[in-house]
């Protein structure tokens, strides 16, 4: 979910592509992003896998955690 002053605008059908972008954008400004994002949207990497030459080992990371952890909610626990 987002925060109320952004939100969400798809570049292809389908909701497909998405890209998040600030409520105050209206109009002409907001249709000219849109349009330079299309022109270029292959610079912008969709997937882990788009980025070329970059492996996606470099893009991820892994939280190890001992064995009887309890994981727990910042306000509420229930350990």
């Amino acid at each position: 979910m987002l925060p109320p002053h952004l939100k969400y605008v798809f570049l292809a059908n389908g909701g497909n592509k998405p890209v998040v972008t600030s409520n105050a954008l209206k109009g002409s400004k907001e249709e000219k992003m849109i349009l330079v994002l299309k022109v270029n949207e292959g610079a912008v990497g969709w997937t882990l896998s788009d980025p070329k030459g970059i492996s996606p080992f470099y893009c991820m990371h892994k939280i190890h955690l001992e064995q009887d952890y309890c994981w727990q909610k910042q306000y509420k626990s229930k350990c």
